[in-house]
């Protein structure tokens, strides 16, 4: 079997998991296989055609839908290389990538001009976080804005600027543990050092009961690890949801032995739920608004969304990409700004204007104006990319226009950070941290995101 034949098969594999996945319960063995042979076919069949080659190769860096199969819209795109280095996409929904536009423009869909009023979530992609009950595994465009607004007020700018007391602290904090590692010279993991520090606040915040992270041997504790076990058996429950749940109804010991992952991600959530059962009866008693206290006492908010199952699963994601989402972004600037010295000494020259307040630390009114800070924890955040895996939207009712194409409503529609982050017709020299391109786009008048400007996205950019 020559490379591209295999490439063909391999994309192939890919349509026939999607197409199994969601019901992998009904699907019989001689159903898999059969429909595995009619993707398959279809797929080489097509790949096979010599007018799509030529029709290719005349516009080698144009976005370019070719084949529809089983009714629905399969994209590919090809960049400015051979045909044999092609990526297929899932039969079952649209993933739209920018490339290299000559007019430089970029599509509406991805602009935004062109959003449908409603946009569900993509069923089989948010079912495979385990968090069923969650604002991020929420499906439906309502729900999801009824359980996105419960959150908003606790991550807005100004409730995060509350929480600079609380911040200052964990940073003297961590301070003081790097202290410890300099003298004897130890090495330090900055996800790890970072990550404590990020979980520290986001308990506090929403529990309202500090776990001291910081204070763990190696910066190493049990969310964490749960989050690199999610995060490890993520592909594997995207594919064999049916496995995941047996496996989950297996006791913990039992678990850790077949998918650690998976185990620390179970002992994470029995934590996460003793802690909303203390708050449930110590509610009264806390002192500090958490998040977890305030919804609990709102009485706007639904009875039925604030029931033990949902509050764990909420907990989940909140803890979750509260941490390791701003803990990467910090961990990535933080060392390319180690790594060049220059870049490190034009933030402290930029810093050294602003005078600190009468407890020693700078607000965050102060900093958030200063335009090479700013680019810093932009490129950090452009650079971390965040999930890397495709997150599809479904436009239930409107169908949408990218360029020529109509794509029909209801086709899951995706992009990925990561090849927007890194497209040179967007931010020149991708790969290098560059926080000036910041200062530069802010003096043109140019708008850039480093994040999806989707509403359907965990509030963290504030927080971040």
């Amino acid at each position: 079997m020559d490379n591209s034949t295999f490439l063909v098969f391999i994309s192939a594999l890919n349509r026939y998991f999607d197409t199994i996945q969601y019901n992998d319960d009904i699907y019989d063995h001689d159903t898999r296989v059969a429909t595995l042979r009619h993707v398959y076919a279809e797929t080489a069949k097509s790949f096979d055609q010599p007018e799509q080659k030529a029709a290719i190769e005349a516009e080698p860096a144009r976005f370019k839908a070719i084949m529809r199969t089983s009714s629905q819209v399969v994209v590919y795109c090809w960049p400015k290389c051979s045909l044999d280095v092609m990526v297929a996409v899932s039969v079952y929904f649209v993933h739209i990538v920018l490339l290299d536009d000559s007019t430089n423009n970029p599509s509406p869909i991805v602009q935004g001009s062109n959003c449908p009023d409603q946009c569900h979530k993509y069923g089989p992609a948010v079912a495979a976080f385990t968090v069923p009950r969650a604002t991020l595994a929420t499906v439906d465009h309502d729900v999801h804005r009824l359980r996105r607004s419960i959150l908003n007020p606790y991550f807005s700018k100004r409730a995060v600027t509350m929480l600079e007391p609380l911040i200052n602290g964990k940073v003297d904090r961590l301070c003081g543990r790097l202290e410890e590692s300099i003298g004897p010279g130890t090495p330090v993991d900055l996800d790890a050092v970072m990550a404590a520090l990020t979980a520290d606040i986001v308990t506090v915040y929403f529990y309202g009961k500090d776990f001291d992270y910081l204070g763990g041997k190696d910066f190493r504790f049990t969310v964490r690890d749960a989050i690199l076990g999610l995060i490890g058996f993520y592909h594997f429950s995207r594919f064999s949801p049916s496995v995941v749940r047996f496996i989950n109804s297996l006791p913990i010991p039992i678990v850790r032995m077949i998918q650690p992952g998976a185990a620390a991600l179970l002992e994470s959530q029995e934590e996460i739920k003793v802690e909303i059962l203390q708050s449930l009866k110590d509610k009264c008693n806390v002192k500090s608004k958490s998040v977890i206290v305030g919804a609990l006492g709102d009485p706007d908010i639904p009875v039925e969304e604030k029931t033990v199952d949902r509050l764990v699963d909420e907990g989940v994601t909140v803890i979750f990409a509260g941490t390791e989402t701003t803990a990467r972004s910090i961990s990535v600037a933080m060392f390319y700004l180690l790594r060049d010295n220059s870049l490190l000494q034009k933030l402290r020259d930029e810093l050294s204007t602003v005078r600190r307040g009468s407890d020693g630390q700078w607000a965050y009114s102060q900093l958030e104006i200063l335009p090479y800070l700013t680019g810093c924890v932009q490129e950090g955040l452009r650079l971390a990319h965040g999930p890397v895996i495709r997150l599809p939207r479904v436009s239930p009712n409107e169908a949408l226009q990218y360029d020529d194409w109509l794509i029909p409503a209801g086709t899951p529609v995706s992009e990925s950070t990561v090849l927007v982050h890194l497209d040179p017709s967007i931010f020149p020299n991708p790969d290098t941290f560059d926080p000036d391109r910041w200062v530069r786009a802010a003096n043109e008048g140019v708008h850039l995101k480093p994040s999806g400007a989707v509403e359907a996205v965990p509030p963290k950019i504030s927080d971040a």
